[in-house]
């Protein structure tokens, strides 16, 4: 039976490639479509990471008159790590802190200058695009990480000389590393520890960014934050606020992968009619061919059978093929993405693969139930004429 229906299909090769065609650009359609709805979702999701953090994240206002105090910064930093790894302290820094390329330098880079641990890195999506981020624990290592637009001034392994308005000498850092955190103005994340420990700075009050991963709440944070300002350094909480903005981008994402999964659903069944028409034009060239074996004892249920298995046939081939279409699409993807893309390579839509081959396979069936019932009705005697 397999035989004869490749035989069948190699009778009409142009017949079988403009159904196979048809077919492929169903499926290929089908799975790009729910591809690029997901791209879109996470574009938006890794653009909000890198820009307010990763949901959901509670910061907490505290004040505290040892907070310039390299051994009680220290201490404090270390409390609040040890509590949840996925913290981070950014300084707010009372003293106007300049990087120059050169000790000679009449001027600092015009940016802004963040001083915050290193965990400051796993709230936000930064992608590092050379280069590494202070590590933890690096109090004698006088380390920076630029951003890209700094990057002309302050290359990687660079060094950047630090200077205050109270100070004369300029304290150098060592440029570890260039990160993309989508600011157009250049920004330098100088190592707080550091900081504290090789320049004179005054800081009363700093930010904590708690990635509040088991869900503890806002009050909870606050009440942990107290407790470790008590037992280490002193101080107090000013403020707490929770950043969760993920509702704000949820619509937009469900929006689109809504026309998106329309866009998919419309294209199969355009993919669909075109079956129909190409099963029921080639019935028509086919009617005397099929009433010759019905005149010569084909039954009518051999002639569904062939109709059907011919398009069957076509419908795997292609399913096949039209998958590893996608599988080099999706391959090829990381190709046009900068290295330092907040966006992830995507992954291979295997549920939209299986879904759009299973409905292309349902679509060549009830594509080619209606020739092939017409098949089957047709009358022996119509060979006479």
């Amino acid at each position: 039976m397999l035989r004869q229906l490749i035989k069948d299909l190699r009778l009409a090769p142009l017949r079988s490639v403009l159904t196979g065609l048809s077919m492929l650009i169903g499926i290929v359609a089908v799975i790009l479509a729910v591809l690029a709805g997901t791209i879109g979702k996470d574009y938006l999701v890794a653009i909000n990471e890198q820009l307010y953090g990763r949901t959901p994240l509670v910061t907490v206002s505290m004040n505290s008159p040892r907070l310039s105090d390299a051994e009680d910064f220290s201490r404090l930093a270390d409390a609040i790590a040890a509590k949840n790894h996925e913290t981070a302290i950014v300084l707010n820094l009372d003293t106007d802190i300049t990087f120059s390329p050169g000790t000679q330098s009449s001027g600092g880079i015009k940016g802004d200058v963040v001083a915050t641990t290193p965990g400051y890195s796993s709230i936000y999506n930064l992608p590092m695009k050379s280069g590494h981020w202070y590590a933890g624990g690096e109090r004698s290592t006088a380390s920076i990480v630029v951003n890209l637009a700094a990057e002309q001034n302050l290359p990687k392994d660079s060094t950047a000389y630090a200077k205050t308005n109270q100070t004369t000498i300029a304290t150098p850092f060592t440029v570890t590393g260039v990160v993309n955190d989508g600011r157009t103005d250049p920004t330098i994340y100088v190592n707080a520890q550091a900081l504290t420990q090789y320049m004179r700075i005054v800081s009363q009050s700093a930010t904590i960014l708690w990635l509040d991963s088991p869900q503890l709440g806002k009050q909870r944070v606050r009440a942990v934050v107290e407790d470790i300002l008590f037992d280490s350094i002193g101080g107090s909480v000013s403020g707490v606020q929770t950043i969760d903005n993920a509702q704000s981008y949820e619509s937009v994402i469900s929006v689109m992968q809504i026309a998106f999964g329309v866009c998919a659903i419309l294209l199969l069944f355009v993919s669909a009619i075109g079956i129909v028409n190409i099963g029921l034009a080639s019935l028509e060239s086919r009617t005397r061919e099929l009433l010759v074996r019905r005149a010569l004892g084909a039954t009518r249920a051999s002639l569904i059978g062939l109709v059907i298995g011919s398009q069957l046939i076509i419908g795997l081939s292609v399913s096949l093929l039209a998958v590893a279409i996608s599988v080099c699409a999706v391959g090829a993807l990381p190709a046009f993405l900068p290295a330092y893309s907040p966006l992830q390579p995507p992954a291979f839509p295997v549920a939209a693969a299986i879904a759009a081959v299973s409905a292309a396979l349902a679509t060549s069936i009830i594509g080619s139930l209606v020739p092939a019932i017409r098949a089957a009705r047709l009358q022996p005697a119509l060979a006479l004429r």
